[in-house]
C-alpha cells in the first residue's frame, strides 16, 4: 500500500516480489550443481533416438554447446559434438572439422560424424558456394570441362561458350552504332 508520498513503502527489489508473487517471504530459487561428475554430465543431455544422437541442451547456430571450467580457462565453450567424438574415438586430427553426415547439426552420434578438410565439409554442405561448386554445367547448359572453362579471378568458374556470346553480341551492337552514325 503506498503511503502519503504516493511511493511504496517497500524497496524495489521487496517491491516486485511482493507484486510478482504476492508474498515478501519468497526467495530466489536456490541454484544447484548437478552431482554428476564433470565426465558424466554433458550426456545427460543427450537424447538417443532410433537415427540420432540429440543434444537437447544449449544450441548456437543449430549446434550443441556447453560450457566447461577448468585452471587454463575459467569459462570455456565446447562444441558437443566434437567433446562426444573425443570422448569415444580420441582427438580430431589437427586442420579437420567433423562432418555431420546426417546433416542434424543437434547430432553427437559419432557414427555420423566424419573428419573431413574444411573446405570438403563446405561442400558437401547446401550453401549457395557449395551448389555451385556441385553443378557439371553453366545456366545455358554448356559443360564445365577443360576446353570451355575458365577460372576467374575470385576462383569461380566461367564458362568460355557463354564468354564468345557475349562478345559477339556486343561486337554487333558496336557495329549497328556505327552504322547508324555514317547514316
Amino acid at each position: 500500500m503506498p503511503n502519503r508520498s504516493g511511493r511504496h513503502p517497500l524497496c524495489d527489489a521487496r517491491h516486485q516480489r511482493l507484486r510478482n508473487h504476492g508474498d515478501l517471504q519468497v526467495d530466489r530459487p536456490v541454484r544447484t550443481r548437478s552431482k554428476a561428475p564433470d565426465a558424466e554430465r554433458p550426456w545427460s543431455l543427450v537424447e538417443k533416438t532410433p537415427i540420432c544422437w540429440l543434444w537437447r541442451g544449449r544450441r548456437h547456430l543449430g549446434y550443441g554447446v556447453f560450457s566447461v571450467r577448468d585452471r587454463r580457462h575459467p569459462h570455456r565453450t565446447v562444441n558437443a559434438h566434437r567433446w562426444a567424438w573425443e570422448v569415444l574415438r580420441g582427438p580430431v586430427e589437427p586442420g579437420l572439422h567433423l562432418d555431420h553426415l546426417c546433416r542434424v547439426r543437434a547430432c553427437v552420434n559419432p557414427d555420423h560424424l566424419e573428419p573431413v578438410t574444411r573446405k570438403v565439409n563446405i561442400l558437401r554442405g547446401i550453401s549457395p558456394a557449395a551448389i555451385y561448386a556441385r553443378r557439371d554445367a553453366c545456366l545455358r547448359g554448356h559443360l564445365f570441362d577443360e576446353a570451355n572453362t575458365l577460372i576467374g579471378r575470385r576462383g569461380d568458374r566461367i564458362c568460355r561458350a557463354c564468354g564468345r556470346e557475349r562478345e559477339a553480341r556486343r561486337m554487333a551492337r558496336i557495329r549497328y552504332a556505327a552504322l547508324g552514325r555514317a547514316a
